[in-house]
């Protein structure tokens, strides 16, 4: 998992809306995975799809943690 993009996705302020299609693929994983809490239109993908970002789940909160702590700790 990009852990970048996935600390550039926690951070942004709620609702936020996600377009591009990378995004949308990394967001829908981590979705699933019970990291952040979305919602997609249409839920199917397709080219016009976006999603609406509601926010960061406790679990991935905890995720969090451990991807900036081990950031840090590499730098």
């Amino acid at each position: 998992m990009p852990n970048k993009l996935f600390v550039d996705l926690a951070s942004r302020r709620t609702p936020s809306f996600v377009t591009q299609r990378t995004e949308l693929r990394l967001l829908r994983r981590l979705q699933g995975a019970g990291y952040l809490d979305a919602r997609f239109f249409p839920e199917e993908p397709t080219d016009d799809q976006f999603a609406e970002l509601h926010g960061v789940t406790p679990l991935g909160r905890r995720v969090l943690d451990i991807v900036t702590r081990s950031g840090r700790s590499s730098a």
